[in-house]
């Protein structure tokens, strides 16, 4: 599906959510970047997809690196025909270079109380996510999805890149490389991945060059150094 873009209110709190993990000494077996957004929609655009078998709007996009973005979509009266009579929201993503993007993440309407937690395996560019409400109780003023005529929806949890620690490293080796083959040898690695209880050595400054995902947990400081 296309993406529109609404004129909305997004806020990203992606570095508040990287410093929070940081300060909990942030611990795992897959690379992972925490994420954290809120948007903001005014009443007067959802109205008027109330009824519409096509209406939807979408969030400004985010991105954690380069070539990685996501966003979140808003349809009031489903986006398929199975799907009609109850509003969806969507996260989705746009991979990139990445094959496999595992998340986990939070829907948290907190004026109408709904909060809800779901996990999905992203192996292409599509969006996920489910109904937070009937249509006609979204725009139900006793349930408070609107206050002062805004819709706020709220969105954290977790990206979990699987398949770039295998390729980061096997970009490391440069076959053929002079240069790439003294540095896989040498016993200079200054940074370790841990990948179910097995720990490999690794160069940052590689790392950092070579994979988009790794630049980007690296300059947030969501890893350790060894």
């Amino acid at each position: 599906m296309d993406k529109d873009n609404s004129s909305d209110e997004i806020i990203s709190d992606e570095q508040a959510a990287k410093d929070r993990a940081y300060e909990r000494g942030y611990n795992c077996d897959m690379p992972h970047i925490p994420f954290s957004l809120q948007w903001t929609i005014p009443e007067d655009q959802l109205i008027p997809l109330k009824d519409s078998i096509i209406g939807r709007l979408f969030s400004t996009s985010i991105s954690n690196t380069p070539s990685f973005e996501y966003y979140l979509g808003i349809f009031p009266n489903g986006d398929v025909d199975k799907h009609r009579g109850r509003a969806w929201i969507f996260l989705s993503l746009k991979l990139g270079n990445e094959k496999k993007v595992e998340t986990e993440f939070t829907i948290t309407v907190k004026s109408a109380n709904f909060s809800k937690k779901y996990s999905y395996i992203y192996e292409e560019s599509i969006g996920y996510g489910h109904n937070i409400a009937k249509t006609n109780e979204l725009f139900d003023p006793n349930k408070n999805f609107f206050v002062n005529g805004k819709f706020t929806v709220k969105i954290s949890g977790t990206f979990k890149f699987g398949d770039d620690i295998s390729e980061a490293m096997e970009q490391q080796k440069w076959e053929g490389a002079v240069l790439g083959d003294k540095l896989w040898k040498d016993d200079t690695k200054d940074f370790t991945i841990v990948v179910d209880g097995k720990e490999t050595k690794a160069h940052k400054l590689v790392l950092y060059s070579q994979s988009d995902v790794f630049s980007a947990m690296l300059k947030s400081c969501l890893f350790c150094n060894a």
